[in-house]
């Protein structure tokens, strides 16, 4: 078939890409991906034992700030109202992470307000005297202190990448916030979230159901 547009990439990017070149333009798009599959790293299946949906890149939540994008995405597969929370265990208690002020009293075992869960976590960031961080390590430490980075960010850390944080780029903690509030809602601005009902597969072969886009 001859296209107008050649598309690289089947993920999220990609798909809406070709879905609006062969609907909003009216032209003909090929989409090709290195993977056997649609969807990039949002790609889900079906366990074949249990049913039971499976992301088989690691779990993803469908989160935005814009509701024309909810509106979009909603026409291809309705969206369940799941509001992302996250509780981790260190040391045989549970707490809430982003960490918050709720996370920074219960380790430490105080009753701080928000001011003041400022100016101790502060004071626990100087005993370490970081001033240009050059890994995540350092970033994280200069943030929380140590003894928070330890307790929730390193290990969950070496698990995710496979190496040590001393040998990551300081940039990737940036995305965990800091809060000195108890709001508990991980993607904070997100007004929309939710997890598609049959999967994000389906989405994806939605998007690309159209006479001029060829996979």
């Amino acid at each position: 078939m001859k296209c107008d547009y050649l598309v690289v990439g089947a993920g999220f990017y990609g798909c809406v890409i070709a879905e609006r070149i062969a609907n909003d333009l009216g032209k003909k798009v090929i989409i090709i991906d290195k993977r056997g599959h649609i969807g990039g790293n949002c790609f889900s299946e079906d366990d074949t034992e249990t049913g039971i949906e499976i992301h088989r890149y690691g779990t993803h939540i469908f989160h935005t700030v814009y509701r024309e994008v909810w509106d979009y995405i909603s026409q291809f597969m309705e969206l369940n109202g799941y509001s992302h929370q996250v509780l981790t265990v260190h040391d045989g208690r549970v707490f809430q992470m982003p960490i918050n002020l709720e996370t920074i009293n219960s380790f430490y075992s105080k009753s701080l307000s928000p001011q003041q869960a400022r100016e101790f976590l502060a004071a626990e960031i100087a005993k370490e005297g970081i001033k240009e961080p050059l890994n995540l390590e350092e970033k994280a430490i200069s943030c929380i202190g140590r003894p928070l980075y330890e307790a929730f960010i390193k290990n969950y850390t070496i698990k995710q990448w496979g190496r040590s944080p001393r040998e990551l780029p300081a940039s990737i903690v940036e995305r965990l916030p800091v809060r000195y509030d108890y709001n508990e809602t991980y993607f904070l601005d997100a007004r929309w979230q939710g997890l598609p009902l049959a999967g994000y597969t389906k989405i994806f072969e939605k998007m690309l159901n159209f006479p001029d886009i060829i996979v």
